[in-house]
């Protein structure tokens, strides 16, 4: 019991830090496609704010 916990244990650090990893290249991926969108609604809600004014 103790061997197979501890080897669960090694795996499960490798599993997360790999995790970590993916995540923040997905993240920084995820980011950019975010702060283009985001930036596209700013512009088109800032467009709208002036037009109504």
């Amino acid at each position: 019991l103790s061997s197979s916990s501890s080897g669960s244990s090694v795996s499960l650090k490798i599993g997360k830090e790999i995790d970590e990893e993916i995540s923040e290249k997905a993240d920084e991926e995820v980011g950019e496609k975010v702060g283009k969108e985001v930036g596209k609604e700013v512009l088109v809600s800032t467009k709208n704010q002036f037009s109504n004014l």
